[in-house]
């Protein structure tokens, strides 16, 4: 399981820690940074699931592929509830980066996930807040491996699709076009 981008208490770190009690045999891997206090860190180095993470305290962007290569779920939960954005958001770059990577997602059950994932079936939504659910999605994953890396491809077909630079810059460039 493969976590990159800011450490902060809207990330549910926590729940995921939680969430791997319940899972057998699963490495999580943290890249990032932790985000104010560090309050939230000393959190999580006290949860018991914290031995079996690996923490990489920052690191370059020319660095992501080789964690990519090393995982085979991304979790990109974000709780949306404490944000201006409680329907979700496009604006998270980790997920489109892990969708091209052609792994399968845990996301955040929010309509604009809710309708991605009915588009392109490139993941599992699950309340972000409920570690049962993160622990049953990346079980599911474990347990359906020819599943879950056809979720890969198929976010990796969306992404070249639908969210990549170019496939938006057409969009936009056709919305000029419309207003000329």
């Amino acid at each position: 399981l493969f976590y990159f981008g800011l450490v902060y208490t809207g990330s549910r770190q926590q729940c995921g820690l939680d969430a791997l009690q319940k899972v057998e045999n699963v490495k999580y891997l943290i890249a990032g940074k932790f985000t104010g206090n560090n309050w939230y860190y000393e959190q999580l180095k006290e949860h018991p699931k914290w031995k079996d993470v690996e923490f990489i305290n920052g690191f370059k962007h020319e660095e992501l592929s080789s964690f990519f290569q090393q995982s085979t779920i991304c979790n990109v939960l974000r709780d949306f509830s404490r944000t201006e954005s409680p329907n979700g958001s496009m604006g998270i770059i980790k997920l489109f980066e892990s969708m091209e990577a052609a792994l399968p997602i845990i996301c955040s059950d929010v309509p604009v996930y809710r309708e991605m994932m009915k588009k392109y079936k490139c993941g599992l939504l699950v309340d972000p807040t409920n570690s049962n659910q993160i622990a049953e999605a990346i079980q599911y994953l474990v347990d359906h491996k020819k599943e879950a890396y056809q979720m890969g491809q198929e976010g990796r077909r969306g992404v070249i699709e639908e969210y990549s630079w170019d496939a938006q810059s057409k969009v936009y460039l056709d919305i000029v076009d419309n207003l000329l």
